[in-house]
């Protein structure tokens, strides 16, 4: 129970007093400002503008201020076929020097975490460390957690003084070939008339006992015309497979966990298979909640 006390203020704001249910204050938002909303901007017709996309742009003649910052330097891994080790390893490495960082007495500055090929800024460029762009990943989660204490920086190697970098209050950043480019997100140009090519063959869903790939079926079937799934979950759900089937879809379901990694290649193989139906496409929307803030998370979990 979430106990709510709003109050008008002098500036036209209004104040939220939060209490749970014995009255024990759990927070307070000084000033929350209101805005008109018109009609149009609450029609729910689908539109073509709400697509984005990520954009690295050159930062203009940065001029940093001066702050202390600490250099953490993420190795470039060796992946020698076995990527999730690497990865798991990278991340291992990453997580125990950020941990003892963020709780070491003696900080006051930023923590400056530097890639190398953990991103690509352009549509030329590949990502060629994979454990580094998962590394990218978890910061980005610690800079949410902890903002403005930690940056992230991808660089070619083209610039020395990564730490001065620190002071231009931008959370990522890249640099190439001398330059600092910077992520912003920009609206994608969509036509009117796009749409998905139609999918012949079968479907498979994974999750679909859950809420999400429940949304995603029917998403499937009523929005791009799939008319064949396969729906994966250790939980099946009758009530899913027959409001599938009234909307003309075949549907079949596979009881199976998709941690089970032979069990998920036994399936997938069946279907593959040259006597198979085939498979025309893989959602998957299956997943373990296991979450905590940074400094509980351990090399296991």
């Amino acid at each position: 129970v979430l106990r709510t006390r709003i109050t008008t203020n002098r500036g036209g704001g209004i104040a939220l007093d939060l209490a749970d249910a014995t009255g024990t204050p759990l927070g307070r938002i000084d000033t929350l400002t209101l805005r008109p909303v018109t009609a149009e901007q609450l029609d729910t017709t689908p539109t073509h503008d709400s697509l984005f996309h990520l954009d690295w742009r050159t930062l203009p003649a940065p001029n940093p201020s001066t702050v202390n910052a600490d250099i953490l330097e993420v190795a470039a891994s060796t992946i020698d076929g076995d990527v999730p080790a690497a990865v798991q390893t990278a991340l291992a490495d990453v997580l125990v020097q950020l941990q003892e960082w963020l709780t070491a007495d003696e900080q006051d500055g930023r923590l400056v975490v530097v890639t190398r090929g953990a991103v690509a800024t352009g549509g030329t460029e590949q990502v060629t460390d994979l454990a580094a762009a998962a590394v990218w990943g978890l910061i980005r989660s610690a800079q949410s957690e902890h903002p403005d204490r930690i940056v992230l920086i991808d660089t070619d190697g083209s610039l020395e003084d990564l730490a001065a970098l620190a002071g231009l209050d931008e959370p990522q950043l890249a640099v190439r070939a001398g330059e600092v480019l910077v992520p912003r997100l920009v609206r994608t140009t969509v036509p009117a008339e796009a749409a998905l090519p139609p999918v012949t063959g079968p479907v498979l869903v994974t999750g679909a006992g859950g809420a999400l790939g429940g949304l995603v079926a029917r998403h499937l079937v009523t929005a791009h015309g799939v008319r064949d799934l396969v729906l994966v979950s250790r939980r099946p759900s009758t009530t899913l497979v027959e409001e599938l089937r009234e909307l003309g879809a075949e549907v079949r379901w596979a009881s199976c966990d998709v941690t089970d990694r032979d069990a998920l290649a036994a399936l997938i193989g069946e279907l593959t298979a040259s006597d198979g139906p085939g498979l025309a496409g893989v959602v998957h929307a299956a997943g373990v909640v296991d979450d905590g803030v940074l400094e509980s998370l351990t090399p296991e979990r």
